[in-house]
């Protein structure tokens, strides 16, 4: 278990708790290092004492585990910082049926992503590598993608 820890020990007092000061105005490099302290702050808040057992069992009627998602989490960071904002073409740090390539997916998945994926490519958006179902029209990522000049919009200010 959790080693007798109760709820209330989970919950940080609001005047104590520093993760969301960060900045929401102003340079965006400071606004994005202080929006990614805050989650991994709060992902190692809710990990914290936990117990290999539990931090590998799901929940239903989800599969993910706790593990599962400190995984994830770790392959959506890389893929932000190295794939989108640095153009590297990097593959996912795990294996996954989200893999575009997955090899453990069925016939009938593998079609339907096949039928969806020329659906959306004729419509002009663009796929991301490392996850079938994560399409792109517009933003600086499709810009990168077609080799656009520019994105036809941005963050809203």
């Amino acid at each position: 278990m959790t080693s007798g820890r109760r709820r209330a020990e989970l919950v940080v007092d609001e005047e104590r708790d520093d993760r969301l000061d960060a900045r929401t105005t102003g340079d965006e490099r400071p606004m994005l290092v202080g929006f990614l302290r805050a989650q991994r702050t709060t992902l190692m808040l809710k990990c914290a004492g936990l117990e290999t057992e539990l931090a590998r069992r799901s929940v239903p009627p989800s599969t993910l585990s706790l593990l599962g998602l400190v995984r994830h989490l770790a392959d959506v960071e890389r893929r932000w910082f190295r794939h989108v904002l640095s153009g590297q073409a990097v593959p996912p740090l795990f294996g996954s049926a989200t893999h575009p390539d997955a090899a453990n997916i069925t016939v009938e998945a593998r079609r339907n992503r096949t039928i969806l994926g020329a659906a959306l490519e004729e419509a002009g958006l663009v796929n991301y590598p490392t996850e079938w179902w994560h399409w792109s029209y517009g933003d600086r990522y499709w810009a990168l993608a077609t080799g656009a000049s520019h994105a036809l919009y941005a963050a809203a200010e």
